[in-house]
């Protein structure tokens, strides 16, 4: 069976094709944790870490960061601390409270994001992609924008 991955880009799974499924197996193998596949749905190409592939809860975030319409993944990395981060706007959180809390603050500050997300207890989990608002990204993309010099938000 091949490996379910999750687009950073569009949000939707899919099952790695048999091509992708022999370079993931090969990049394990080598004791990878990172291999670059295509999307079947949106053609994009991003980064799906190996090791967390499968488990629904790295599914990727839409970012909460005002302006900005990527996808929050959580990230792991040699020599560094595991974070989430945002591809597009470069956002870090090395907490997931601290990204749970910037999703509570975007939600009360622009509603309409809060199908992006749905509630987990306290925490948030992502939202399905085929519920947001058709227009979500034309309306966070009229949003103020507010990436920084530094785009930590811990």
């Amino acid at each position: 069976m091949n490996m379910k991955i999750t687009c950073t880009n569009c949000g939707k799974a899919f099952e790695a094709s048999a091509k992708q499924q022999k370079l993931i197996d090969a990049i394990k193998a080598k004791g990878g944790k990172l291999v670059m596949v295509e999307c079947p749905h949106c053609y994009f190409d991003f980064g799906a870490v190996l090791d967390k592939v499968d488990e629904p809860e790295d599914e990727p975030y839409r970012c909460p960061v005002s302006g900005c319409t990527g996808w929050v993944s959580f990230v792991e990395m040699k020599g560094r601390a595991p974070f989430h981060g945002c591809g597009e706007c470069g956002s870090t959180w090395s907490a997931k409270a601290n990204l749970f809390r910037d999703i509570t603050a975007a939600i009360a500050r622009y509603p309409y994001r809060k199908k992006a997300y749905r509630k987990d207890g306290a925490g948030w989990l992502p939202g399905d992609p085929d519920e947001e608002p058709a227009n979500y990204e034309s309306k966070v993309e009229r949003e103020p924008k507010e990436f920084g010099p530094t785009f930590e938000k811990d």
